[in-house]
């Protein structure tokens, strides 16, 4: 039985194709598995700056430091009882733009 060379030829380039298919395939998911750790690694990153950042914006909105800074460095005092509600008429108002 003769073998035609045409046939082996066309062997020969599908498993050349082929392997060379294989490879490119290999070498695309094994981009693809390092942009993953890559993306993984900057997600981490921020998910720890991200919960820095919470803590920090906890502590300045806590209500001890906000009274004693109004208390210390502004000088206001803390009401005990609530302000008296003052009603004034609009006629009244209007007097006093007059004068």
């Amino acid at each position: 039985m003769k073998i035609n060379q045409g046939c082996i030829f066309v062997f020969i380039f599908f498993v050349a194709f082929s392997i060379i298919f294989y490879v490119a395939a290999v070498v695309s998911i094994r981009n693809y598995a390092k942009e993953i750790d890559k993306k993984k690694t900057e997600l981490e990153v921020l998910l720890n700056e991200n919960k820095e950042l919470r803590t920090i914006y906890e502590s300045l909105i806590a209500r001890d430091r906000i009274v004693s800074i109004a208390k210390n460095q502004l000088g206001m005092i803390e009401l005990r009882e609530s302000p008296e509600e003052l009603i004034i008429s609009k006629e009244r108002i209007k007097s006093l733009e007059e004068n």
